[in-house]
């Protein structure tokens, strides 16, 4: 079956962007969600799931929950054989799970460093890598960056970095595989309400800022035929 994937799909922007495609899909007939929580994994997808049955949704036939921790390198050669094993064909790639642990540079630590990059650089790079080499047939892939990659910010030094170089990675992504017939949509969000956000500025009123389903609502028009023409840029969303 022809299926999206969208990492870290439990909640903010990641669940949003699952259940606008799930229930205003676009030819896929299933949608997979990736998380670290089991029970947090599960009620998102049996959410969106309920939403589709609501709504009598028949494009999409199922939402299917997969168990994935992206900040461990074993995790991708998993995650495509749990794919072979439901028969999913991965035609859009979601790279949206992040990490990050704000702090002054002397509070960093080896391991937040390598958690950072592994999950919001490295992660994306290599699920484009494995749906190439395993023959998925991909028309579309997004790579959610950050502002914070285009201007660095005190105390995100990890986060900046690690965002900084998915907007590279996927100025390149899209020179390579343009090609092959897939484009490469990047995303930099601003200020979005989300739990990452809240690690990063505790003290901020998230009702005055962008929500996470305005960020789906651009994407969704993103991969839509009128939105082919916007793809070849970084696309900033700010409100």
């Amino acid at each position: 079956m022809k299926a999206i994937v969208v990492t870290g799909g439990t909640r903010g922007i990641g669940f949003e962007i699952a259940r606008l495609f799930a229930t205003r899909p676009m030819n896929a007939e299933a949608v997979v969600l990736t998380g670290t929580d089991p029970a947090r994994l599960a009620d998102a997808a049996a959410a969106i799931q309920a939403e589709i049955l609501d709504q009598r949704i028949s494009n999409v036939s199922r939402v299917i929950p997969v168990l994935s921790d992206l900040s461990r390198a074993q995790a991708y050669d998993a995650f495509f054989d749990t794919l072979a094993a439901l028969d999913v064909e991965v035609e859009m790639l979601v790279n949206n799970a992040g990490f990050t642990a704000p702090g002054p540079i002397e509070t960093v630590t080896d391991d937040d460093f390598a958690r950072t990059l592994q999950v919001n650089l490295i992660s994306p790079v290599l699920l484009v890598r494995e749906a190439m080499r395993r023959g998925h047939g991909l028309r579309i892939v997004v790579n959610i960056a950050s502002t914070a990659g285009m201007n660095g910010r005190a105390n995100w030094i990890t986060y900046s970095a690690s965002k900084a170089g998915m907007i590279a990675a996927s100025e390149a992504m899209r020179e390579e595989l343009a090609g092959k017939g897939i484009d490469v949509v990047l995303l930099s969000p601003g200020r979005c309400a989300t739990d990452l956000r809240r690690t990063l500025a505790p003290d901020e009123d998230p009702s005055t800022i962008m929500q996470p389903a305005e960020v789906a609502s651009a994407l969704h028009f993103l991969c839509s035929n009128a939105g082919a023409v916007l793809r070849k840029q970084n696309l900033v969303l700010r409100r």
